[in-house]
Order: C-alpha cells, then sequence, then structure tokens
C-alpha cells in the first residue's frame, strides 16, 4: 500500500472515529487541555505538521526501525501511527520513540505487523 492510500485510509479512521486519535483502549494518557481560544485553526493545523514532521523524523532516525511504511497524524499533541511494521517488536519501539517527542501527549497505535515481501 503506498503512502497517499495509507494516509488516505487514515483520515478516513480518524473521520469515522468523529476526530477521536485516541480511541483505542491501549492509550493510557492523561487528556490534552483544552486548545486555547486565541489559537487560531491555521496555527493549529501547522502545530499539528510540525509534531508529524518531528515524530517523522524521530521514527526515520532510529536504528532497528524499519519505518518506511509508517505513517503519522497528529491532532492536538495526541499522534496515531498507521501502517505497517515487519517485525512486533518494531511496532513497541515506534511507540516508545513516538512518546518521547517533545509534545506528544499520547500515542494510538494503528501498527500492523507485515513481514516483508508480503
Amino acid at each position: 500500500m503506498n503512502s497517499k492510500c495509507l494516509f488516505a485510509a487514515v483520515s478516513a479512521m480518524l473521520v469515522w472515529n468523529g476526530g477521536s486519535v485516541c480511541a483505542d483502549d491501549r492509550v493510557n494518557a492523561p487528556q490534552a487541555p483544552a486548545p486555547a481560544s486565541s489559537m487560531s485553526k491555521k496555527a493549529s493545523r501547522a502545530e499539528n505538521r510540525r509534531l508529524e514532521k518531528s515524530v517523522t523524523h524521530s521514527l526515520s532516525g532510529t536504528r532497528g526501525l524499519d519505518a518506511t511504511n509508517i505513517v503519522v497524524v497528529a491532532r492536538g499533541g495526541r499522534v496515531t501511527l498507521a501502517g505497517s511494521v515487519p517485525e512486533a517488536s518494531q511496532a513497541g519501539l515506534a511507540v516508545s520513540v513516538a512518546k518521547g517527542v517533545a509534545g506528544v501527549i499520547a500515542v494510538n497505535d494503528l501498527l500492523t505487523v507485515r513481514p516483508e515481501g508480503l
């Protein structure tokens, strides 16, 4: 699945969930504070893009992690990781790395294990 199709699938899941990034029971993180009313939509989108790039950069630079098929979506500090990794241990590693990025308050793990070549 190419990254454009994967991004579309993740976006559709977020819309289907009513925009809830953390609909998964595996997420045990504190609730995000309500966004400041002074933050414009444009500023909010820019912050989400900045966080997505930061998490993607951290994942790409992690030894032992093939982040080629991982899509990152951020909304208000909540990050969703979707796509696939070749081994189950890499999914846990990806979540740990994402949680360590400044600005991330919760991580929703939608990663699947898909061995290389499939």
